[in-house]
């Protein structure tokens, strides 16, 4: 495990600025109430 352990931290901080970043979209999009906030992929994210 101590061999992966760089590889899956890069993982994870990858996946927690992702997500920051899509929360942040979506905030965007919602103070402008962007049409694509209705479509059914976006309410997933």
């Amino acid at each position: 495990m101590a061999e992966h352990y760089l590889m899956l931290k890069h993982l994870h901080i990858t996946a927690a600025y992702l997500s920051l970043l899509f929360f942040i979209l979506r905030a965007f999009w919602s103070l402008r109430e962007a049409p694509i906030l209705a479509g059914m992929t976006v309410g997933m994210l």
